[in-house]
């Protein structure tokens, strides 16, 4: 029999009921279903996340008159890109078109309720603070939800007594807003959170197995985004995350630390009004250790040296510069950047060659298949390097060079030890002596870390 044509013999109560063994019964989802004042679903594609909020949606409509719930998402170019559409299919789907009214732009619950949609672009303060009385805030895409609106969304929503906040997103960035909010730190006060995969939907088609498949074995990376509901890790525009991707596959990030036997050498990018940003590497003429970073904003220049350098146990060789250190324009008294630093004990400093950016990129491109990351204490540094990208200029349609923001100055001092250093990857490996048949074993040369 048709859905349609069993729906229509049932009543009120029966279709609750039968409503709830549809997107309900998917075992993931269940924690979602009682009262929170935030609920958040996130993972790849094809996890039902959507069919679970819609159907949720509807089962409250049924059992609360006069409903009323705010369904949101950053862009809302037309109604078309709203939940609208979705929530008209279900109620079609479960035999509900005689308790809700469809129009052009709401449609309206039993009782004397409604489904509204908008966008959060271009919202005013003042506009955001006039969805206050709402039952539920639904926010899809909240990968790109930004945190002004969230900021005076979140207060205005849970003001109202017993009011719930929905969120589901596929993850992109650790440092997007609702990731921030979510995933950070501690979770939000009377909240529950989900993970959901493809795995998890015992409703998908097999078509769409198959072609989760192939974009597995076609690209991993893309694939652990777009299905898996990993972060993007290869940024459209990205200089580096595919040789970052390279080193983590190829166990080039792990337990790699301080080596007291070698001398450390650090890379320098000194910001002003921005950040300071710091790496410490180790090199024995073949390999590179990257064994620390730091950064740090809005210090002077005791301060940084004190914590970037002293309060470490690290034995400094060299320390690498930009050009920019010769002006005049870090500590008092007028002094040069580099004067301050010689004085704060901070030597020997090596000035390097006034270099374009070009010259950084390709150079830190030929360096990373040589270098090892301590895992725990480059974290930050590498992600820095991962989200270092090119510019999209809007007017031409087209990248463009670097793009400054958070992640550049990270960069660029890598940079500065990929120029300056004087390991030349990729050259052949010098011939072995040969062997002295009357030496004993024990009296060759052992290859370590030191020596290799």
């Amino acid at each position: 029999m048709e859905m349609e044509a069993l729906t229509s013999e049932l009543s009120r109560r029966q279709r609750i009921k039968l409503l709830s063994s549809g997107g309900f019964a998917i075992p993931g989802f269940q924690g979602l279903i009682e009262p929170k004042t935030f609920k958040g679903a996130y993972g790849g594609r094809a996890s039902a996340k959507s069919y679970f909020f819609v159907d949720l949606h509807l089962k409250r409509a049924m059992e609360q008159k006069g409903y009323r719930a705010l369904c949101l998402r950053q862009v809302q170019k037309s109604l078309r890109e709203s939940l609208k559409f979705l929530l008209e299919q279900r109620i079609e789907f479960w035999g509900l078109g005689s308790e809700f009214g469809i129009f052009e732009s709401k449609i309206e619950t039993p009782g004397g309720g409604e489904f509204v949609f908008h966008g959060l672009e271009g919202q005013t303060a003042e506009s955001i603070k006039s969805f206050e009385g709402f039952d539920v805030a639904d926010i899809e895409e909240g990968q790109t939800i930004r945190q002004r609106p969230l900021d005076l969304l979140i207060p205005t929503i849970i003001r109202k007594p017993g009011a719930e906040m929905w969120f589901r997103w596929n993850p992109r960035f650790d440092t997007d807003a609702v990731d921030k909010f979510w995933r950070a730190s501690e979770p939000p006060p009377n909240s529950v959170l989900v993970h959901c995969g493809w795995e998890d939907n015992p409703y998908l088609a097999d078509e769409i197995k198959r072609q989760i498949a192939a974009d597995y074995k076609a690209d991993p990376e893309k694939a652990s985004h777009i299905w898996g509901g990993g972060y993007e890790v290869v940024t459209e525009g990205s200089y580096y995350a595919r040789d970052l991707v390279a080193s983590e596959r190829e166990g080039r990030i792990g337990a790699f630390p301080y080596d007291p036997a070698l001398p450390v050498i650090t890379a320098w990018d000194i910001g002003v009004d921005d950040y300071t940003a710091v790496w410490f590497m180790q090199e024995n003429g073949r390999r590179v250790r990257a064994i620390d970073y730091y950064e740090t904003s809005g210090d002077g220049a005791q301060l940084i040296v004190e914590d970037a350098l002293n309060s470490k146990p690290y034995k400094y060789a060299k320390h690498y510069f930009p050009h920019d250190v010769m002006v005049r324009e870090w500590g008092a008294g007028a002094k040069t950047r580099i004067q301050t630093l010689r004085e704060l004990g901070v030597n020997p400093v090596m000035v390097g060659v006034a270099q374009g950016p070009e010259e950084r990129i390709n150079a830190t491109r030929r360096l990373l298949p040589i270098v090892d990351f301590d895992a725990q204490k480059t974290e930050l540094g590498r992600k820095r390097l991962r989200n270092y990208r090119r510019r999209w200029s809007e007017p031409l349609q087209t990248f463009q060079g670097p793009l400054h923001d958070d992640n550049s100055h990270g960069a660029d001092a890598f940079g500065e030890f990929a120029v300056n250093c004087m390991i030349r990857p990729n050259e052949p490996d010098p011939p072995r002596k040969p062997r002295d048949k009357y030496s004993r074993d024990d009296d060759e040369e052992r290859v370590t870390w030191q020596t290799a």
